[in-house]
């Protein structure tokens, strides 16, 4: 059996898809988190959505760019930022309270001067998700501003 990562499955159902002039997206706004669902298909010429809450492996089967040999690896960082990402603000405010909760009060990170890009790299997480992250961080402060406001 054959593993593929969740990019490489996203970019075959996009090359499939663009000759009909449609891609597979991925709903980043926070706004609208319940709608279009995580992934949808839009079609890039009218600007339209095609099809809405798409589940990429299923999408995959159907059309024919993932084989019944082939398996899509999961990448819990990946599924973790998209969950993050897609949450209200106020389910990422009590998530990051939750994170920062937890962590232990002798982890000297500041003290041992511990860049954290070099530790997300090390862990495999990718610039992307990183940047992702920070942006998902980011607007949590923005919302717990404006509620103090």
């Amino acid at each position: 059996m054959t593993t593929i990562t969740f990019k490489a499955l996203i970019s075959r159902i996009n090359r499939k898809l663009k000759p009909v002039f449609q891609r597979l997206r991925k709903n980043r706004s926070s706004r609208d988190w319940n709608y279009p669902g995580d992934f949808f298909i839009e079609d890039f010429r009218r600007n339209t959505v095609i099809d809405s809450h798409v589940d990429p492996k299923k999408i995959g089967r159907e059309i024919g760019v993932l084989m019944p040999s082939e398996r899509v690896r999961t990448d819990e960082i990946e599924e973790f930022i998209t969950a993050f990402e897609v949450a209200t603000p106020a389910a990422r405010s009590r998530a990051l309270d939750l994170i920062l909760a937890n962590r232990s009060d002798d982890e000297a990170d500041d003290k041992a001067r511990i860049d954290p890009d070099e530790l997300a790299a090390k862990a495999g997480i990718t610039p992307e998700q990183t940047a992702r992250f920070k942006r998902a961080i980011a607007e949590v402060v923005a919302y717990r501003t404006a509620q103090n406001d």
